[in-house]
């Protein structure tokens, strides 16, 4: 029909409604026209291309009836179109429609920023948990390294030690090696200081008996006085 109009006068879509759905391709009939008896009508009007032109037009007549379905369909109607820059002009209509007809879009939208936000939060926790492992294999590095520093320093401690005590047994040794040197050598001069004395006392008694023989020799009456004998010694007479 011209204009596109509908059986009953009616635009297709209506006012702020959805667009019909396409209808499927006719069914192609055979007739013979050599049978029967039949009656033609012919209608004039606009011939388009594919129905993409002929939806657009369609559409351009709707709003010349009626301007203010511009901004709710606007957006539709580009698409339709084919010129540079339609697509563009008609994403900006579309950001142009009133939020009850964005409903969708927004809808999508936040559907796609949950779906990045789960993507990126699994990622997150995978960061976390590849983290945590390096974090108690560091942890575990470290203390192993803790308690190789703490063995080498209780090793080294231990080494001092020893030499410490082993200094101290040395130097004790030392002393008493000198202390008794020194006690050997007073024991020693004091032995030869003993000796030496009684040896004195000898001569002088063996001195004394020699005296007192040769007076006697020379003069029988004198009495030879003569030291006491030590215990265990003989007299000249023989006697003890």
């Amino acid at each position: 029909m011209p204009g596109g109009q509908m059986p009953g006068g009616q635009m297709p879509g209506g006012p702020g409604g959805p667009m019909p759905p396409a209808a499927p391709p006719p069914k192609v009939l055979h007739y013979d026209l050599r049978k029967g008896r039949y009656g033609v009508v012919v209608t004039i009007g606009r011939s388009y291309k594919s129905r993409t032109q002929e939806g657009a037009d369609e559409m351009g007549q709707l709003f010349q009836a009626n301007p203010s379905l511009f901004p709710i369909l606007g957006d539709l109607y580009l698409k339709f179109r084919d010129f540079p820059g339609h697509n563009e002009a008609a994403a900006r209509i579309k950001k142009l429609l009133p939020p009850p007809l964005q409903e969708d879009d927004t809808q999508q939208q936040v559907s796609q920023l949950q779906g990045q936000l789960q993507g990126q939060g699994q990622m997150l926790e995978q960061l976390t948990k590849a983290l945590d492992e390096k974090t108690r294999e560091v942890d575990t590095e470290a203390v192993k390294q803790q308690a190789i520093t703490a063995r080498e320093q209780a090793d080294a401690q231990v080494r001092v030690e020893l030499e410490r005590m082993k200094n101290e047994t040395d130097l004790a040794i030392a002393a008493m090696k000198i202390k008794a040197a020194e006690s050997k050598t007073v024991f020693e001069a004091e032995r030869d200081e003993a000796l030496a004395t009684d040896d004195q006392a000898h001569d002088r008694d063996m001195k004394t008996l020699d005296a007192a023989i040769t007076q006697a020799t020379k003069d029988p009456t004198v009495v030879a006085v003569v030291a006491p004998a030590q215990a265990g010694e003989e007299e000249p007479d023989g006697r003890r």
